[in-house]
């Protein structure tokens, strides 16, 4: 009786550590995406607010210029 319970426990242990390495790794790929999103949020410092555009600002968009001169004609 003492074998089965001692089976059962180191059966029951084994699951944990499996079920404990399966978190760990679910934590590491969510550092992974938050460190990739991270990175993505840096590069929306270039995000245009006037044409949805990266790479500039609102000031130097051409879609901008072109709209402003069409005002001022």
């Amino acid at each position: 009786m003492d074998a089965e319970k001692g089976t059962q426990l180191s059966q029951a242990c084994d699951r944990f550590a499996e079920s404990a390495q399966l978190l760990v790794q679910a934590f590491e790929r969510l550092a992974d995406e938050i460190a990739r999103l991270s990175i993505i949020a840096q590069q929306w410092n270039g995000y245009c607010c006037m044409c949805g555009g990266f790479g500039h600002r609102a000031d130097s968009c051409r879609w901008n210029r072109v709209r402003l001169a069409r005002v001022a004609a």
